[in-house]
């Protein structure tokens, strides 16, 4: 049975009621088929036949879309309920008769990309969560094995703490301007090696947000 985004949104209300531990609240209602995941559900194509290594998978819904296309999906999650949470899914769906041969989830942090062999990226909002060290290892083994790389990017984060409307936690990070907005992103991609990079932004925003989306390759 083919895993999609359609056949995600048609099971999620029963998915929801099976987890009865995630009925509602973070992540599971956080992310789902909707306006901030779109972008990056439309963009997954380009990691057709690759071997793509997701950091920061959270519960595990773009690792379950990649694995039908993909040609080997790597997970990493730092959240030890949030790897428990893709477990369930991956088992939901496999009782639903789909596979997910291809695909692994491993509880690691960003600095675990050194021991895995990948030549494409999945990068959603995640690089603002990572410290100096981390971006900067991530930088330097992905300029030795990605070709491809998907970004999602949160610049709203960064207008309100400079409009003085966000004081908490922005980013982890000081390089590439914390990694919040378009320019730093792209800035970071073409430094790893990017040289075509198409950017996409859903016209539908998301609590009064947008969550740009940059789609690129070497």
């Amino acid at each position: 049975m083919n895993f999609n985004a359609d056949f995600f949104t048609k099971n999620f209300n029963e998915l929801q009621s099976h987890i009865s531990s995630m009925s509602s609240g973070y992540p599971l209602n956080y992310q789902r088929v909707d306006q901030k995941t779109e972008p990056v559900i439309d963009a997954l194509p380009h990691f057709r036949g690759s071997k793509v290594l997701e950091v920061g998978s959270n519960f595990g819904m773009y690792s379950l879309l990649m694995s039908p296309i993909a040609k080997r999906v790597t997970a990493l999650e730092l959240d030890q309920d949030n790897i428990e949470i893709s477990h369930k899914f991956r088992r939901f769906f496999e009782g639903k008769g789909c596979k997910f041969e291809n695909l692994q989830f491993y509880q690691q942090t960003a600095r675990s990309v050194v021991d895995h062999d990948y030549d494409a990226l999945l990068l959603t909002l995640v690089l603002y969560h990572l410290n100096n060290d981390e971006i900067s290892i991530l930088l330097k083994d992905a300029k030795e094995k990605a070709s491809k790389i998907i970004i999602q990017c949160r610049p709203a984060r960064m207008i309100k703490v400079n409009d003085g409307s966000l004081k908490s936690h922005v980013s982890k990070t000081n390089l590439y301007n914390g990694l919040c907005d378009i320019a730093s992103n792209i800035q970071f991609l073409e430094n790893i090696g990017m040289t075509r990079i198409k950017i996409v932004v859903n016209e539908n925003m998301l609590g009064n947000e947008v969550f740009p989306v940059l789609i690129s390759e070497r």
